[in-house]
């Protein structure tokens, strides 16, 4: 059998204001997926500049 490597990526749309509570969550979810989901192997958290009404996992 041969293993794969794939790259999930998926934009998470949020309410105006909802940034600074939503961030330490994510941050949660990636240390987590991180320590216990087999073959992750990064879990970025990327948040753009100019723009709080959204996120992005990578």
């Amino acid at each position: 059998m041969s293993l794969s490597t794939f790259v999930v990526i998926a934009k998470i749309a949020l309410q105006p204001g909802a940034l600074a509570a939503f961030l330490p969550v994510a941050a949660a979810d990636a240390r987590d997926a991180l320590a216990t989901e087999a073959g992750c192997m990064a879990f970025n958290v990327l948040v753009p500049e100019d723009d709080e009404t959204y996120v992005v996992f990578s």
